[in-house]
């Protein structure tokens, strides 16, 4: 606490009002017009003042003077509030002063805080939450961070700069809105200032929210936030005055436009402004350190590389004709050179290097290595001083990228015209990056085809571009000068929104109509499972025409309607489903997709029909994922369609579960998000599914390696024979009636792809219900084909939950959170049985052959000719400690344990033995143990060992 500060502070609120002031003390008093005051009696507790002889004047600072004692004299109102007080120190009376004069609107009682405190002493939830975001023990501690039991939030007190606090926010952990609210009505805008203290340092990191400011603040940055992305206006930019600035707002399209905002609001004050763009997409501090392992020496290293933001916009740009909207594919046309032009590109990628280049200058002269000549230069006459400036269309930008410092001012001079005997200091004063992305063209419904997609290099001088967004990019065609290669520089970024991020959920009224339309009548698996069966059957017989063929239309329905992200643990998971339709020709697999994208009218069909399968692995993996349609339909759908080849393109795609792909083209490499929610259509490898015990089986040929299977969410099976001749040749029944529009089918599915992880909401019972049906279903289902993976399979079960809670719009009253209840789980698990039972897939008839041969087929035979004879002789501990020093047997090896147990079974006879009851499998020369034998031999182990110790301790006992 600085005391000239707090004094000032305390003067600034009293001075305006000493007379009320004095008033307090003496009631009668009166001041003239010199601010003198009538006499008063002497209020020093050792002056007994029978004449009044003690005088106050307002007009110097309410200074005091006793003509009498001299013991009351003071120099301002504080000394005054010390004495009558009896207040040895000035800065407690200073103190004292400021809660009673300054803040006693805003005073946020200490023992409060205090509460708060004790009670998340006992809280381990919310202990747990902040330790997730990086908060330990320590700063709460420091930051006197607390839990409301009455509004079941946690409490961050706001310091002020002085002695106490503006404010106490209650920041909300659940989800409730407003996520912050004050500790009482009225506070003004800077109780939210945190801390405000920060402000005093010459270097400030502008933080988008409290949690990201402790954090960043705990790794050593000086962090301060208002709150929110709109708390700092334009009235505060006084507060950065000659200050150092980075904003590190949250990377989404929020935090990036606010930043700029910002930015622009403080130039004219601080003496430097930068952006932060947090290497996470959509994300914050918080996910940056905690969950992609940031560290500070990281942090710095991106401070480091950051260019100010301009403070003044460019004195001239060279390019001033009127820009031409141009397609990607005709944009580096000979015609177009040298011409301004407007590109609808996404942004797939970009170069990893970054290149500084001048945007100002200042030329300095000696004003003497020309001779004569220096009298008649034009930089004579401005004090041998000259600053240039190099706007987005100069012709420097490209000349200088990659060159050397002596190349650098050599182009300068060249550029100013300078004569190269003088001899001219040239300082580069403010710079600007500027770096090679990747542009291609943006997804279309006219672009159904992945051939059709254009991709060229560019050069970004502006500001950093988001991966997998489009934009209406203003710039220029060009050439670069070593090459003379064409190119085009972008100077101007606005991005496009579409589908989804524009989307806002409907109003009050739309919204009861939506789930009276899509929501089942009773709230259980069975009901939802109907509903979802009935929705189907709409879309089959309003809009496809492929009858009785419910699991084609719901596969489609549940990986079209699943949400990108949900919390599931304590983590988020990607949850947007992909699948795999294996089928029959002529069940209309294709036509289902076709159609129903045709009526959604967004995402992407690609299709495999008669290419090779060279082909189909060089269009899908070079083409389609890495730049094309995995990458430009991020967030959105892809249908691949006669995926004949499948088995050979998903082993290459991390996409397919990590929702990343690789670029590395034209020297450019780079990693960019392609969250796709993926359906994959493919032939039985046989040609029919009828060639097949088991329909199932087919999906191993398919991909050969079972791991490719377990990137696939759930797998749908369509044999041609399972819809009678009768149904397929019957007069075609006529549309259902409903009233379900196409516009409506649009909205639920945008609202789907609209949600965020944080808005996907769910209790401890749905998870509970969640682990109950996922045990059941790892018990029932093998892993030999893992489709169901006793590690996986709750995450399946929580992703289908999720897609049938967005069919059938559960959303809350507010329209602004899905929920996801236990019965939504049950009638996921019903799906996936219903999908796995049916006799064009027989998933469970192969788990049950699979499970039988993880059973011993004779454990009496087992235990009569392996271990009984020696439990006779006394070696039973001998004999099971013998067979777990290996897993692995030799027939030599068995006869050395075998050999003395006095059976009448010899070693050759025990090996057939194990071998009949699936004890043992052969594996080239050895016998490897099945999981079986492994659980029969510890269940002998603890049943037979411990029964015999217990007899002994009783005899012996």
């Amino acid at each position: 606490m600085s005391k000239p500060d707090l004094y000032r502070l305390v003067m600034d609120a009293v001075t305006p009002r000493l007379d009320e002031f004095y008033q307090e003390y003496f009631p009668d008093i009166t001041f003239n017009k010199k601010g003198e005051s009538s006499p008063q009696h002497c209020p020093h507790p050792e002056h007994t003042d029978e004449h009044p002889s003690f005088q106050v004047n307002i007009e110097k600072g309410g200074s005091t003077t006793c003509w009498s004692c001299k013991k009351a004299n003071n120099s301002n109102a504080i000394g005054f509030f010390a004495l009558v007080n009896g207040i040895k120190s000035l800065d407690a009376a200073a103190e004292r002063m400021y809660e009673k004069y300054v803040r006693k609107n805003d005073l946020v009682p200490s023992h409060t805080i205090t509460a708060y405190q004790s009670a998340i002493k006992a809280n381990g939830k919310v202990k747990k939450y902040l330790a997730n975001r990086g908060i330990t023990i320590k700063e709460i501690l420091n930051w006197h961070i607390g839990w409301d039991e009455e509004t079941h939030r946690v409490t961050l007190p706001i310091p002020d700069a002085y002695c106490g606090y503006m404010d106490c926010r209650k920041i909300s952990i659940t989800g409730a809105k407003p996520k912050n609210i004050p500790f009482k009505a009225g506070l003004g805008d800077k109780s939210r200032f945190f801390p405000i203290f920060a402000l005093e340092q010459e270097r400030i990191y502008i933080c988008e929210g409290e949690w990201d400011t402790v954090l960043l603040r705990k790794h050593g940055y000086n962090a301060f936030t208002a709150g929110g992305t709109n708390s700092l206006r334009k009235e505060h930019a006084y507060l950065f005055d000659d200050k150092e600035v980075v904003i590190c707002y949250d990377n989404d399209d929020a935090g990036i436009a606010a930043a700029h905002q910002l930015s622009k609001e403080l130039t004219p004050y601080a003496k430097e402004v930068k952006i932060l763009y947090i290497p996470v997409p959509d994300g914050d501090i918080t996910d940056y350190f905690m969950d992609y392992g940031g560290t500070t020496e990281g942090f710095q290293k991106m401070v480091n590389k950051l260019f100010p933001v301009e403070q003044e916009e460019p004195e001239e740009i060279i390019i001033d004709e009127i820009e031409e909207d141009v397609d990607l594919s005709k944009s580096l046309s000979s015609e177009l050179y040298g011409k301004p032009a407007v590109l609808v590109a996404t942004i797939t990628g970009e170069g990893q290097k970054v290149y500084n280049i001048p945007s100002r200058v200042r030329l300095q002269c000696d004003g003497r290595s020309g001779g004569d000549k220096c009298g008649r230069c034009e930089m004579f006459a401005t004090d041998l001083e000259r600053v240039s400036t190099y706007t987005e269309g100069h012709k420097i930008n490209l000349q200088v990228v990659d060159c050397s410092d002596k190349s650098m001012d050599t182009f300068i001079r060249t550029v100013e015209d300078l004569p190269a005997k003088c001899r001219i200091d040239v300082e580069t004063l403010v710079s600007r990056g500027i770096r090679q992305v990747i542009l291609a063209s943006p997804t279309t419904k006219k672009r159904q085809n992945a051939i059709n997609y254009s991709k060229i290099i560019a050069w970004n001088m502006g500001d950093r571009l988001e991966h997998n967004k489009t934009y209406r990019l203003h710039g220029y065609i060009t050439h670069l000068p070593r090459t003379q290669e064409m190119t085009f520089v972008i100077t101007k970024a606005v991005p496009e929104f579409k589908d989804y991020q524009q989307f806002t959920p409907p109003a009050k009224d739309e919204r009861d109509r939506l789930k009276n339309l899509f929501g089942p009548k009773q709230k259980t698996g069975e009901a939802i499972k109907e509903k979802i069966l009935d929705l189907a059957h709409i879309l089959a017989h309003n809009y496809t025409k492929v009858y009785e063929r419910p699991e084609t239309h719901l596969t489609e329905l549940l990986t079209r309607y699943s949400i990108l992200e949900m919390q599931v643990e304590d983590s988020v998971i990607n949850s947007y489903i992909q699948t795999i339709v294996i089928g029959d020709t002529n069940t209309g697999k294709d036509k289902v997709y076709l159609d129903l994208q045709k009526l959604f009218d967004c995402g992407r069909v690609i299709s495999g029909q008669s290419v090779s399968e060279a082909g189909m692995i060089a269009s899908c993996v070079d083409q389609v994922f890495n730049w094309g349609a995995m990458v430009t339909a991020d967030g959105r759908m892809v249908t691949i369609n006669e995926a004949s080849q499948a088995r050979h393109i998903i082993p290459r795609l991390k996409a397919i579960r990590d929702g990343m792909a690789d670029y590395n083209k034209a020297g450019v490499q780079q990693q960019t998000t392609a969250r796709v929610r993926l359906s994959m259509m493919a032939n039985a490898p046989k040609g029919s599914l009828n060639q097949y015990s088991q329909g199932v089986i087919s999906l191993i040929e398919l991909f050969e390696d079972p791991a490719d299977v377990s990137r696939f969410t759930f797998a749908c099976f369509l044999r041609k024979g399972d819809v009678a001749d009768e149904i397929l040749n019957r007069e075609k029944p006529p549309p259902v009636e409903t009233r379900i529009t196409d516009a409506d089918w649009r909205t639920t599915n945008m609202n789907a792809w609209w949600l965020t992880a944080d808005r996907v909401v769910h209790d401890e019972a749905t998870m509970e219900m969640c682990y109950d049906r996922a045990l059941k279903l790892s018990k029932k289902y093998s892993s030999t084909i893992p489709l169901v993976q006793n590690t996986t399979i709750r995450f399946d079960l929580m992703r289908i939950a999720g897609a049938m809670a967005a069919l059938t719009y559960n959303m809350d009253k507010e329209g602004q959170n899905l929920l996801i209840t236990p019965a939504y789980v049950d009638a996921a698990y019903l799906f996936l049985q219903d999908m796995y039972d049916s006799p064009a897939c027989r998933y469970n008839q192969f788990s049950e052959v699979e499970h039988k041969k993880n059973v011993i087929a004779n454990e009496e035979e087992v235990w009569n000719s392996v271990f009984s004879p020696e439990e006779k002789q006394g070696y039973l501990a001998h004999t099971i400690t013998e067979l777990e020093m290996c897993n692995e047997l030799t027939k030599d090896r068995i006869e050395e344990i075998f050999q003395d147990c006095g059976g009448e079974y010899d070693a050759k006879t025990i090996l057939k033995i194990l071998l009949r009851n699936r004890c043992l499998q052969k594996q080239g020369r050895l016998y490897v143990y099945t999981p079986a034998f492994v659980e029969y031999i510890n269940r002998i182990k603890v049943v037979k060992l411990k029964k015999k110790a217990t007899k002994q301790r009783g005899v012996f006992g």
